[in-house]
């Protein structure tokens, strides 16, 4: 979360969409709601008996009659043993495994720390890994096109990395690369640049959507995103001048 312009720092990304992807699949809840659609035609004593068999969580009406319900199903004991409804059927076939979720997300810190504690190279920003080194050079067997493994994508010859997800640079071939998650507007460097200076920041027009389901349309509205140097996780620390320069961990002593 500062200016590097003194090397070139080297962006590499890894192919972790579909360990993400087995991550979420065995760390998923297993209690999610079913849905169900009522209307008029259904008679009082079938609406009777799924109200008493089922716990209601919204009601969504369409205004014709018919409303969406999401619901969870009163589970029934008979010999110890849980009977699922029949709004249930094929939840035990989720395939979730909490343990094989702890252990990716494990091994992940694990991977991770190769990049956060090395003292071959410097870290200047981790979501992807800019560092100052190319390192197919020292770890080889890390970088390529297989699952897992690392992607040099561009280098910068300047950057400026201001908060996660949030950073821009010039690559070595003299195109300007902003990124800025979740706004579409166009900044330049020198832009970027000026948010190192403390409480410094730029409000940013920017478009939003929002969908309605019960009304099954789209909302666009126009909002001001406030783009600053910030974060959550980390202590900035700027110099005598009031520029952004490092940032530390945040202590919790109690």
């Amino acid at each position: 979360m500062k200016e590097n312009n003194s090397k070139t720092s080297s962006r590499y990304s890894i192919a972790k969409l579909l360990l993400n992807s087995l991550y979420g699949r065995f760390g998923m809840n297993p209690d999610k709601p079913n849905h169900l659609i009522l209307n008029d035609k259904m008679s009082i004593n079938k609406k009777d008996y799924f109200y008493l068999n089922n716990d209601v969580l919204n009601v969504v009406p369409f205004g014709n009659g018919s409303e969406l319900l999401s619901f969870t199903s009163k589970n029934k004991l008979e010999n110890n043993n849980i009977i699922s409804s029949e709004y249930d059927e094929g939840k035990d076939n989720l395939f979730i495994n909490v343990g094989i979720a702890a252990a990716i997300t494990g091994y992940s810190r694990i991977y991770m720390s190769l990049f956060k504690d090395n003292p071959l190279f410097k870290l200047y920003y981790s979501d992807s890994a800019f560092v100052n080194i190319n390192l197919d050079e020292i770890y080889p067997e890390l970088v390529g096109k297989g699952l897992g493994k690392l992607k040099l994508e561009y280098e910068f010859i300047k950057a400026v990395f201001l908060a996660p997800k949030v950073y821009g640079g010039i690559s070595n071939e003299g195109d300007s690369i902003i990124k800025i998650k979740g706004v579409n507007s166009k900044l330049s460097l020198n832009e970027i640049v000026k948010l190192l200076k403390k409480d410094n920041n730029i409000l940013i027009p920017n478009e939003k959507w929002y969908k309605n389901i019960k009304d099954g349309n789209i909302l666009v509205k126009f909002e001001l995103y406030n783009l600053t140097a910030k974060s959550t996780k980390r202590v900035l620390v700027y110099d005598e001048n009031g520029i952004l320069v490092n940032t530390q961990p945040i202590e919790i002593n109690e």
